[in-house]
């Protein structure tokens, strides 16, 4: 079993929707806007609680995104020594059939900006295991778990119920948007 030698109690990870699994476009628009603006909030409210290292498993959609915005927070509150884990599921995550080449770029973007990147699984292909090996990870190395979830069954529903048998605090931005 992998652990960070980060402080679990001051350490958020991320769980949600791959972009085609929202109802909603994240691509821009009304909604795209509530849910970063809703997102970006908690991630806020978590630094205030004195949380500082936000773990990513970097997949398109909410994982990324939530990355995005974490950078966003190190730049507004530098006296808090924020960090950023990219958390990856195996060596040619980018690679995968889940990202375009928009995806790809925006990835790029954030290993570019995050304080450590761990490849969980030695594997350099894809299999479930991978993904689920990853999301293990994530909340045995957290105390709350921000996440967007609405009922569709995955990667997400299986994080968050092993959250919760864990006893992480789970914060569903689905349920505050």
């Amino acid at each position: 079993m992998l652990y960070l030698r980060e402080n679990k109690e001051k350490t958020v990870s991320f769980s949600g929707y791959r972009p085609h699994k929202f109802d909603f476009s994240i691509s821009g628009g009304r909604e795209s806007d509530k849910f970063a603006v809703r997102l970006f909030d908690e991630i806020i409210k978590a630094i205030e609680n004195d949380y500082n290292t936000f773990i990513s498993g970097m997949a398109p959609g909410f994982d990324i995104i939530a990355a995005e915005l974490v950078i966003l927070a190190k730049r507004a509150y530098p006296e808090k020594e924020i960090k950023l884990i990219c958390t990856l599921p195996f060596g040619d995550f980018k690679y995968s059939k889940h990202f375009d080449q928009h995806w790809r770029g925006r990835y790029d973007s954030v290993i570019d900006h995050c304080n450590k990147i761990i490849n969980v699984t030695n594997s350099t292909i894809e299999t479930i295991y991978c993904y689920s090996s990853r999301n293990k990870f994530m909340v045995d190395n957290c105390s709350q778990l921000i996440c967007y979830h609405t009922g569709k069954s995955g990667g997400t529903e299986s994080t968050i119920q092993y959250a919760e048998s864990s006893g992480v605090e789970i914060v569903n931005i689905a349920t505050l948007i």
